[in-house]
């Protein structure tokens, strides 16, 4: 299940940025943001009748319409990123592979409108004991886990907010919870105060101890669910 969070310490520009309940759209005002979070389903050749050729102009339809400041991808493999950047040439790129760091295997990539944002710093982290070692996995979960982040500074206003995009397991219980708690010791840690914005896709619903972990009162900094 795809989810979203917020930061309670974000102005209220960003806040207003989110979809609302209703689906009403936004103020067109450019000190909002526009954000999606969106798993992609990787390529697989499998997947008969629902091929990435056979659905991704629809995508990019999709994304062409609403026009998003930022997405982040789960699921996305190197060849859907480079379809991506072709049809859509107004967003940069940051993200890696999580089977070797560079290129392989699925990706949290973050994108981003280039000609709004200036990326000031970013990197990925293994959701495992060790975060930093390429393709680590911990926890019980037999697939290797990531998320990318990075921090983006508005062109125009000068201010900045980190990104966070990830994709929890989708079998492995105590891989989501410890991943949770990692997540937060990593916002905690950020280098500036900036307001955050955690997405992905977190296999688990509100109830989860998981979700509960990041939006607990009693963790810091606490993320406010936006749907």
């Amino acid at each position: 299940m795809k989810r979203m969070w917020i930061s309670l310490t974000l102005c209220f520009m960003l806040l207003a940025a989110m979809p609302t309940a209703s689906g009403r759209p936004a103020s067109p005002d450019r000190d909002e943001l526009k954000i999606i979070s969106f798993n992609i389903r990787f390529a697989n050749p499998k997947d008969e009748g629902n091929l990435w050729e056979d659905r991704r102009e629809m995508m990019f339809g999709l994304l062409r319409e609403q026009k998003p400041d930022v997405i982040g991808l789960q699921e996305a493999l190197r060849s859907q990123i480079d379809d991506l950047r072709k049809a859509l040439p107004r967003y940069e790129e940051f993200g890696v592979g999580r089977a070797d760091g560079k290129s392989e295997g699925e990706h949290s990539t973050i994108l981003y409108d280039g000609r709004r944002f200036r990326r000031e710093d970013g990197g990925t982290f293994w959701l495992s004991d060790t975060p930093e070692v390429v393709a680590s996995k911990s926890w019980g979960n037999r697939v290797v886990r990531i998320c990318t982040w990075a921090r983006l500074k508005d062109r125009r206003t000068g201010r900045a907010f980190y990104v966070y995009n990830t994709h929890l397991d989708h079998e492995s219980q105590p891989s989501r919870e410890r991943s949770a708690q990692l997540l937060l010791e990593r916002i905690r840690g950020r280098k500036h105060s900036d307001p955050v914005i955690l997405m992905g896709d977190f296999n688990a619903g509100e109830g989860n101890a998981a979700v509960r972990t990041i939006t607990a009162s009693e963790h810091h900094p606490v993320l406010r669910d936006t749907f």
